[in-house]
């Protein structure tokens, strides 16, 4: 078994950012759908909703900054603890050079 002693803070951040502007484009899309057939079935109290269009665009870049911070702090994280009791055990199995049909 290897032992991850310690992560690229900077490169789970920056993952992390991807992954968040993935999720936030994907809900920035649902909520302008969402408030599109709100306006069309004119809800009560929804009406003058014009978040909808511009969710495509501030929703991933919030979610990407978030997730940046996050993954940024949980690396830290990780490592100061890993420092302290020791890393995540995992098993790599060797590679004998043969490609798999």
């Amino acid at each position: 078994m290897q032992e991850v002693k310690r992560i690229g803070v900077m490169s789970v951040a920056k993952i992390s950012a991807l992954f968040g502007v993935f999720v936030g484009l994907i809900a920035g899309i649902l909520f302008a759908l969402a408030s599109k057939v709100a306006d069309a079935a004119a809800v009560a109290g929804l009406e003058g909703m014009t978040f909808g269009a511009s969710s495509i665009i501030t929703l991933p870049l919030m979610y990407g900054v978030i997730y940046f911070l996050g993954g940024l702090i949980g690396a830290a994280i990780y490592n100061l603890f890993a420092k302290w009791i020791g890393g995540v055990k995992i098993d790599i199995g060797a590679s004998t050079g043969k490609k798999k049909k």
